[in-house]
């Protein structure tokens, strides 16, 4: 289809260029304003995907039919080959890894990534690696669950510290941070003294921050048409930052951090003066 000159096609905002389609890869979505539309337009990626020897995954499709931003009762599109793509009802459907229906999954996603990033860091700590691998493991295995969705999911700070607080319980279950262990150390880079485990309070917010900076700065078409729509309807939280002041302060804070935390044993635990939880 043709974008600017299909007047059938939806726009992302009133004002806004129309769109009958978002497609990443292998992960496709159409858009259209009637039912007539959209089976015409399934039609046409049916026979593109036969053409190029591609099949629908029909247990990964499904519609949903939006009235006045309302979701309504849809009994689905057929397919040319007899076959039908369901309604979604209530479950919504995954597009680029993010629950939605007529609007983000908020909640229910939240849930879903933070039971997975839980079940990860426990299958890490049950590991038995040594401690500086428990780190990098959970660093790069478990964290990524929920760096992904940040600036996209509107994370509460509550929600957030109570992630790193259950973090730090199932560590100290597992003998992987002693109960008295120094808090503040366990999140300072092992290059200054630390143990370097990721913060997902602060990750989030960093992913927040840089997401709003790009959208400010960026110069892309599309982008720039939806700026203020994003802004307007808090879309995106972060606060614009510079970067440079941003890296000066990260690193001012982290000397303070490594400063105090001095003399404490930050694999095994030990008596220090610093934060300290108990479980």
């Amino acid at each position: 289809n043709n974008n600017n000159n299909n007047n059938n096609n939806n726009s992302l905002t009133a004002k806004g260029p129309k769109v009958s389609h978002r497609l990443y890869m292998d992960d496709l979505k159409l858009y259209s304003n009637t039912v007539e539309e959209m089976e015409a337009m399934v039609s046409t990626t049916s026979d593109f995907s036969s053409d190029i020897c591609m099949q629908f995954g029909l247990e990964k499709c499904g519609t949903i039919r939006v009235e006045k931003g309302t979701k309504a009762k849809f009994s689905g599109i057929s397919l040319p080959d007899g076959e039908r793509i369901r309604d979604l009802e209530d479950e919504g459907y995954k597009y680029l890894g993010v629950l939605e229906s007529n609007s983000i999954l908020h909640s229910e996603m939240k849930t879903l990534v933070t039971n997975e990033y839980n079940r990860r860091v426990k299958k890490v700590l049950k590991s038995q690696l040594h401690g500086k691998h428990i780190i990098q493991a959970i660093n790069t295995w478990a964290v990524p669950v929920i760096r992904y969705g940040a600036g996209i999911l509107n994370w509460k700070q509550a929600e957030l510290k109570a992630i790193d607080i259950k973090t730090r319980k199932m560590m100290r279950i597992y003998g992987a941070h002693h109960p008295q262990g120094d808090v503040d150390r366990l999140y300072v880079s092992r290059r200054e003294g630390g143990r370097g485990l990721q913060s997902i309070e602060e990750i989030v917010r960093r992913e927040e921050n840089a997401l709003s900076t790009y959208i400010q700065s960026s110069k892309d078409s599309e982008i720039l048409i939806l700026k203020e729509h994003l802004l307007k309807e808090k879309i995106v939280n972060g606060t614009v930052i510079d970067k440079d002041k941003d890296k000066s302060d990260r690193e001012a804070v982290v000397a303070t951090q490594s400063t105090g935390s001095s003399g404490i044993n930050a694999e095994y635990g030990g008596k220090t003066t610093c934060q300290a939880e108990q479980i």
